[in-house]
């Protein structure tokens, strides 16, 4: 049979109407990532779907009126776990980076018109359980890679993340280096300090209760690692302004403990004390958006193993610069759960 995905549309104040099915049009597809962005420049959001069991990827054109329509496949071979869209060649249309064989990561090319075209395979080298992300590094408008792999990034005096600096050809310079001292369990980019370039945040395997930041440096290269506690199990965050200063904020979601970790930016790349909401037992990934249409950023996780989603209306007022949040900042919170 052929596999759907689904989609609850808002109804502008933070309800939501029932589940709607999407036919990606690939049988018993099990999508393992999804993107949502706007690959073909109409201004209507798209949807990428990556199937590690079918070995493909799977762009759906947003027709409007809540309709997509299958419109892009992609074979990506074995081993398919993971994908980012960015404009690598800085011609307007964005492209995919998928890990999709064990040789290495593969670009596609996107040609505007939901079409892609395979344009470099063996990025990275001979990887394996890996984690990666794009970003603009050293700040010269050109689209980067970090590369985690699990086991080539380990030399002789501990482990790195593989930065690959991008040329704007799509094309890509040699590796260099960042020192961690952890295995991650997840990898993702973001200009935390606003000086223009992208720096490091990830998370490690095992303990999962902590945060870690690698801020780039003017220079180049990047510095030390930096830990933020959160809560135990995390497996994923997402940076975002979520109290409407202009900084971006860290969200993370606790699988042991059934919270959500607020992180709140100072603008230099810092972050305060931790504050946690509860949602439920075992909170999945994290989406953000705003639901409500009032102009402050939601929340809404999905509960790992059940039908179940928390959607998080966000009631909190703009942080001062010059202040630190208190703890009951997170009270500023409105949970609602939905099935």
């Amino acid at each position: 049979m052929r596999r759907s995905s689904g989609l609850e549309y808002g109804d502008g104040h933070g309800a939501f109407n029932a589940p709607v099915s999407i036919n990606s049009g690939v049988t018993d597809g099990a999508p393992v990532a999804v993107e949502i962005r706007d690959f073909n420049n109409d201004g209507r959001p798209d949807l990428a779907l990556l199937n590690s069991n079918t070995r493909d990827l799977v762009i759906l054109n947003n027709a409007g009126q809540g309709t997509f329509t299958p419109a892009a496949r992609i074979s990506v071979g074995v081993n398919a776990t993971g994908f980012v869209s960015a404009d690598f060649n800085n011609d307007g249309n964005l492209d995919l980076v998928v890990r999709g064989e064990p040789s290495g990561l593969a670009l596609y090319l996107g040609a505007g018109g939901l079409g892609f075209t395979q344009s470099a395979t063996g990025i990275g080298g001979d990887i394996t359980n890996v984690f990666f992300t794009s970003g603009d590094f050293n700040g010269d408008g050109k689209r980067d890679l970090a590369i985690f792999d699990d086991l080539q990034s380990q030399t002789g005096d501990g482990l790195n993340i593989v930065i690959l600096l991008g040329d704007g050809q799509g094309g890509f310079g040699q590796p260099s280096n960042v020192r961690i001292q952890e295995r991650l369990s997840f990898l993702k980019a973001g200009d935390l300090n606003l000086d223009g370039r992208d720096d490091l945040i990830y998370g490690r395997q095992l303990a999962g209760d902590a945060v870690f930041v690698v801020l780039s440096n003017p220079e180049g290269g990047f510095g030390a690692p930096v830990s933020y506690q959160v809560g135990g199990g995390t497996q994923s965050v997402v940076s975002t302004d979520i109290n409407g200063d202009g900084k971006l904020d860290l969200i993370s979601s606790s699988f042991d403990t059934g919270t959500i970790s607020l992180l709140l930016g100072d603008g230099d790349g810092g972050f305060n004390q931790q504050m946690s909401l509860p949602v439920f037992d075992s909170p999945s990934l994290i989406v953000t958006g705003d639901f409500d249409q009032d102009g402050r950023i939601d929340l809404a996780i999905p509960r790992t193993g059940a039908s179940l989603i928390a959607i998080i209306n966000n009631n909190s007022i703009c942080v001062p610069q010059s202040s630190v949040a208190p703890a009951t900042e997170a009270n500023k919170f409105q949970y609602r759960a939905r099935p």
